[in-house]
């Protein structure tokens, strides 16, 4: 909606209320899109308005874990984002614990907030973004 739409709308609610003796209260509203948007295809990541182009390994994880916190479904495990980076390089050799703990470590720092992905001992990953912040595409 443009803001002059919006301010006339504003104003022709005024007028109603003009000279009214109840107060009409609107309630307030926040118009804005997902806090983080992965586009899987075009290895992007937008944080935050900042938009980046990642390395497919990192593209991979990063794809991995927003698809869960859309599906609100938690945990990434180590195998799945093992797979993921399989996936993603066409390789058929085994990711290591360590190859993935770089990416993971890389994929914080290019993100820069290293809490937005929470380490799950034992288990795997998850991302610390609710599903109505989180776009997949």
């Amino acid at each position: 909606m443009h803001l002059e739409h919006f301010q006339t709308r504003v104003l022709a609610l005024e007028g109603l209320v003009d000279g009214a003796r109840d107060t009409i209260t609107l309630p307030a509203f926040r118009l804005s899109g997902p806090r983080m948007s992965v586009d899987e295809e075009g290895r992007t990541v937008t944080l935050d308005g900042d938009k980046q182009v990642l390395p497919s390994r990192e593209a991979a994880v990063l794809a991995a874990l927003a698809r869960e916190a859309v599906s609100e479904a938690g945990v990434v495990s180590r195998d799945r984002l093992a797979k993921a980076i399989e996936d993603a390089t066409g390789s058929r050799e085994r990711q290591h614990e360590e190859q993935i703990d770089t990416v993971m470590s890389r994929l914080r720092s290019r993100l820069g907030d290293p809490d937005l992905i929470r380490t799950h001992r034992r288990s795997g990953y998850s991302l610390q973004l609710s599903a109505a912040e989180v776009e997949v595409f």
